[in-house]
């Protein structure tokens, strides 16, 4: 079948338009919906309780924006490594709620002030001085069974993971001022069933695309 020029012209259009549509990066900025008791509260990024009380009394909302980036892979859930503070109190419970009465949901959340998540950066000598390794070290306490879950990896000479954690390859923007370049990146990557299962398996993860929402539900007992 011969095609015009006009109808080649078309057909690459629109092959171009699908492959640039398919193109986006890996990681979604969402914000993290917690459902408890039958209600929904949003996480406010403005994580004091005092700043949220005095914005009541006074009739405005907190902060809250699609801040958290997560990666959404084979009905698994992931996130960055250096990211999961927030994630990690929301799954061990650590939190605290302000029921408000809104249209679509029932309040606001902040991280509570339980001492569950701790990060550092320490040196090890690896055998060779002149490469001397930076590690990054995340441990979440669980204090209910008084167990730990230590997240470690690499981040000089190489970046690798150690423990707890993977390397995977995520699409980007090339630039901040590029739309529609993308190259790959390496990045540090924690499954967030595996936080949620040290916590004690106490909740379901669903993420709603269209609202741009990490779901957190917890399970009924």
């Amino acid at each position: 079948m011969k095609y015009s020029m006009k109808q080649l012209f078309i057909l690459c259009l629109g092959i171009i338009i699908i492959l640039m549509s398919s193109c986006s990066e890996s990681q979604k900025m969402v914000n993290i919906a917690l459902q408890k008791d039958g209600k929904t509260y949003l996480y406010s990024v403005i994580n004091n309780r005092v700043a949220i009380e005095h914005l009541a009394a006074n009739g405005s909302e907190p902060t809250i924006m699609n801040s958290t980036s997560l990666v959404y892979e084979d009905k698994q859930f992931f996130m960055e490594a250096s990211t999961i503070k927030t994630i990690s109190n929301v799954l061990g419970g650590n939190v605290e709620l302000f029921p408000t009465q809104e249209k679509s949901f029932d309040g606001y959340f902040i991280e509570g002030k339980n001492d569950i998540f701790s990060l550092q950066m320490k040196n090890e000598d690896n055998g060779d001085i002149a490469k001397i390794a930076g590690v990054m070290e995340i441990n979440l306490k669980n204090q209910k069974t008084h167990t730990s879950f230590p997240i470690k990896w690499q981040i000089t000479p190489k970046l690798k993971a150690i423990e707890n954690c993977e390397i995977q390859s995520l699409t980007v923007r090339y630039s901040q001022n590029s739309s529609n370049e993308f190259t790959s990146k390496d990045f540090v990557m924690v499954n967030l069933e595996d936080i949620n299962q040290f916590f004690g398996g106490n909740y379901t993860l669903r993420y709603d695309r269209r609202a741009s929402l990490l779901y957190v539900q917890e399970k009924t007992k």
